[in-house]
């Protein structure tokens, strides 16, 4: 190989590693297989999560996602406890319900199984007449979350019907919601929102009832 091939090539190297590291690139050899690794292509494939190095907090909060299955009477009964609802608050209808964990894909969050049997709690509902307030439907709702790692919460809210007849005659569509008035020592506030689907039946090819969130935040330390 001739001297002004050997130079060229080196001149060519060096413009090479400049323009490497103008761009933010480097290259270094995995040790265990001697294969060389683009490291800034590493770092892209593998992005940083925001505020990545930063002290983690303690977390001031904490959220439940359950199913909620109705039951009768015998399993959870309403009865005493709507017959202590607020004052103003009209009992129009009760209900026992049982909260069970379903199972979801961790790539995608799609559920993928809904019938998991692992029991985490239950909720006792008193729900008012339906009320008609300029075309929106809802009745109002209060209840008590009760779940079996020992936290209870109480509150009122509503469920505002968002379809009627949907997905098929029978059933309903509803947003349920909680404004958590009454918490567990050491909570602040909390809310429950539910998805739920009137008159479901896995017979019919439904989830019943609801899919819910609990998310409840913790108390600032006093200073």
């Amino acid at each position: 190989m001739g001297t002004g091939r050997v130079v060229a090539m080196n001149l060519f190297g060096v413009a090479g590693l400049t323009l490497l590291s103008m761009f933010g690139c480097s290259v270094a050899k995995d040790q265990s297989t001697g294969v060389r690794v683009d490291t800034q292509a590493a770092k892209v494939q593998s992005p940083s999560l925001p505020g990545a190095g930063r002290p983690v907090p303690a977390l001031r909060e904490v959220a439940w996602s359950f199913r909620t299955i109705p039951v009768d009477s015998s399993v959870v009964d309403p009865t005493a406890f709507c017959a202590a609802a607020p004052t103003g608050f009209t009992v129009a209808q009760k209900a026992g319900l049982s909260l069970y964990t379903y199972a979801s894909d961790r790539e995608s969050g799609q559920v993928t199984e809904f019938i998991t049997h692992q029991h985490v709690g239950s909720v006792m509902g008193c729900f008012s007449a339906v009320v008609n307030a300029d075309g929106v439907y809802y009745e109002q709702f209060y209840g008590r979350i009760s779940m079996n790692s020992g936290e209870q919460f109480e509150g009122l809210g509503r469920c505002v019907i968002v379809y009627g007849s949907s997905p098929e005659a029978g059933t309903s569509q509803l947003v349920c919601s909680l404004k958590l008035t009454v918490v567990p020592a050491g909570y602040s506030s909390g809310i429950l929102v539910a998805n739920t689907l009137s008159r479901a039946s896995y017979a019919r090819g439904y989830n019943a009832s609801s899919l819910a969130t609990l998310r409840a935040f913790r108390q600032w330390p006093a200073r």
